[in-house]
């Protein structure tokens, strides 16, 4: 038997060895030193490690070929009773069935690894398994699961031989922490990460973790430490040769000086960052360093470099699409045309932007679907897992126990049923409204979604081409004709404004808001937005005006997108009620703790009675919007409800015919 099992293994290995010899992606040599130990007279539990590394190498390109090693390998483990090859064997499935895209079927093969590996109490295995589980609850968006596996994984490696994998969870913990405004808590991570390097001695990875580090304190808005902490990176990095890290570091540094408004310092770091790629940098980067030297000559009215910027991004998003880049090198191309007086060609970019942000949002909408379907599942499989993993010995040890115990635990167990029975007949119907109620609920959000996705995409188009067709010098329109195209805008910007606002008052009914408080610079928003209503303005003969907005301000601890919201309602707002060729004035003042965005019309101002329910739902109020644009009474409300939840307050000053001042006031860090 075993001759046969030798025979048909050579002939196995001479199969493979032909077909690896046209692989280029494989590591031929470690394939070839396998093939060769599994048709030796090796023991069959290092056939099964063999096979399942086999497996492992062959996981990337060829999942079939990976996934038929493996059972191979746990064959031979299940036969020869090796436990741990079971395990590993186990673990290179869940693996290759995630490359095959099968994701609900993969933690069953972990959680049967772990099951295993614990059994012999093999350590390095459960960390391992921990590892990749972490990694891939990671890839799914399951952050809670994945931060808790991989402590787990980082406490087990810390007990055995050191090993990098503690460097990369770490840094993987602060970067899941750093996404989501917790700059505190990644501050924790990367400062373990950064001890465990200098323990190590691998100045590498010292460098890579000072690189997060500086990261973090620039969203902190502590520039000073971010800059020193770029600097030290660098100087490593240079020391070691560690290209692509300088050119991740340079491109901080540039973006740093971007930020400050320090154009030739930023210029300088961003164009040496280009110097140091090589094959190990992504074009995601790439393309970003791309697109920020593009903003630099955009803001110094360089035409020319920047459209050879541009260029060069374009040629790197064609051969590797990137959403959220391909949306802002539009931006950026908008605003180049714009520069250069070709106002169809921008409004074509900025069609091209709301159809990438619809794109994105399925895209988001799908992944968060998938997510929570995929969750349920994970903790209904976890759940039936670890009601099997009692071990015979812990089922001896329970029989073991005294009559006592028995008639005490079948005691309770009545005592328990006998409850659970009643609290059930007791509460049955109105859990079944509850759930019915939620079901309900969820349909609603759904429908609403698909709703806003489906109307906001022809609704843009319509925008884009009525304003192509104004702005179009070959078409001769009447008077009538512009005021009519005129009408079919206002109509479709009162549409937008609508389905943002039921979409926001949906989530404040639901309290599904999410709030990710982080420092942010007010002054900023402000600045964009007074530049991206400008022609909404112009359109009126109405001038925005910008007060104090280029002061050194301490930054507003808030959720920056909540921010956002709260002033564009404010300006829009404004616009829509002031008098044609008047002035709208927005500005920023700093009063003791807090920092106050005052927005102050011309308008008709609003009465005493009317300021008692201003800031309520669906609320018709004595003045009307000057250019006949469409008024739904939500605005207001939602500025509120966002403000407060962002532990601001908000409130109007006015007086008839003497315009209106809306004042929002934050707590400045």
């Amino acid at each position: 038997m075993r001759l046969v099992k030798r025979q048909a293994a050579f002939l196995f290995f001479v199969f493979i060895l032909s077909a690896t010899t046209q692989v280029k992606a494989i590591d031929k040599n470690a394939v070839e030193n396998l093939l060769v130990k599994i048709s030796s007279n090796e023991p069959d539990t290092q056939k099964s490690l063999d096979y399942g590394n086999l497996a492992r190498i062959y996981k990337f390109q060829y999942p079939d070929s990976a996934l038929y090693f493996a059972n191979i390998a746990y064959k031979i483990a299940l036969e020869n009773k090796f436990i741990s090859g079971e395990a590993y064997a186990l673990k290179y499935m869940g693996e290759i069935y995630l490359e095959m895209n099968h994701p609900d079927t993969v933690p069953s093969f972990y959680y049967k690894a772990i099951q295993l590996f614990e059994s012999t109490n093999n350590l390095f295995g459960i960390a391992e398994t921990y590892f990749v589980l972490g990694s891939f609850h990671y890839q799914q968006g399951n952050y809670i699961e994945c931060v808790d596996l991989y402590n787990k994984s980082v406490a087990l490696y810390s007990k055995l031989t050191p090993t990098r994998r503690i460097h990369y969870i770490l840094n993987e913990l602060g970067s899941i922490a750093y996404h989501q405004h917790r700059y505190h808590d990644a501050e924790k991570y990367y400062t373990r990460a950064l001890a465990y390097d200098l323990k190590q001695k691998d100045t590498a990875m010292v460098a890579t973790t000072l690189n997060n580090i500086a990261l973090n304190f620039e969203k902190q808005g502590h520039s000073e430490k971010a800059y020193h902490c770029y600097k030290l990176a660098y100087r490593i990095g240079k020391i070691t040769h560690f290209n692509d890290l300088i050119t991740s570091v340079l491109a901080n540094i540039g973006k740093l000086h971007l930020h400050k408004q320090n154009y030739p310092m930023a210029e300088a770091a961003l164009t040496t960052s280009l110097l140091y790629f090589d094959s190990s940098n992504t074009s995601y980067e790439r393309t970003e360093i791309y697109e920020v030297l593009a903003h630099i000559y955009l803001k110094n009215k360089d035409l020319i470099k920047a459209s050879s910027y541009l260029d060069s991004a374009a040629a790197l998003l064609q051969l590797h699409p990137i959403p959220d880049l391909k949306k802002k090198l539009m931006s950026l191309c908008a605003d180049y045309f714009e520069q250069k007086g070709d106002m169809k060609h921008a409004l074509l970019c900025e069609k091209e932007i709301v159809a990438i942000t619809d794109s994105i949002d399925e895209i988001n909408r799908s992944k968060m679907a998938k997510a929570t379907e995929l969750r349920s599942i994970l903790k209904h499989r976890e759940t039936e897992i670890k009601k099997l993993s009692i071990t015979n010995r812990e089922q001896r040890e329970l029989l073991q126990q005294g009559k006592t115990g028995f008639v005490f635990l079948v005691v309770i167990a009545l005592f328990i049923t006998v409850i659970t029975i009643v609290l059930y007949v007791s509460y049955r119907s109105k859990s079944q409204i509850n759930r019915e109620l939620e079901e309900l609920n969820k349909e609603r959000n759904t429908l609403m979604g698909m709703v806003s996705h489906d109307l906001k995409a022809p609704l843009a188009s319509i925008h884009s081409f009525s304003e192509l067709i104004e702005s179009d010098q070959n078409n001769k329109l009447s008077e009538d004709q512009l005021v009519y195209n005129q009408y079919i805008r206002q109509i479709v910007d009162g549409s937008f404004e609508m389905i943002n606002n039921v979409m926001d008052l949906s989530r404040v009914y639901d309290k599904n808001i999410q709030v990710h408080k982080s420092k942010v610079n007010l002054a900023g928003i402000i600045q964009s937005l007074i530049q991206s209503h400008r022609f909404q303005a112009a359109k009126k003969g109405i001038t925005i005006i910008g007060e104090n907005l280029d002061q050194n301000y301490h930054p507003v601890l808030a959720d920056q997108m909540h921010l956002k919201r709260i002033a564009e309602n404010l300006i829009s707002n404004a616009i829509k009620f002031s008098p044609p060729n008047s002035k709208v004035t927005i500005s920023l003042h700093c009063l003791g703790n807090s920092l106050e965005l005052h927005v102050k019309d011309e308008g008709p101002g609003i009465n005493k009675a009317d300021q008692l329910n201003l800031f309520k739902k669906y609320q018709r109020l004595s003045a009307a919007p000057t250019g006949n644009e469409s008024s739904n009474g939500l605005g207001l409300f939602i500025v509120k409800e966002l403000t407060e939840l962002n532990g601001g307050k908000v409130w109007c000053e006015s007086e008839p015919s003497s315009g209106a001042t809306f004042k929002v006031s934050f707590p400045a860090k």
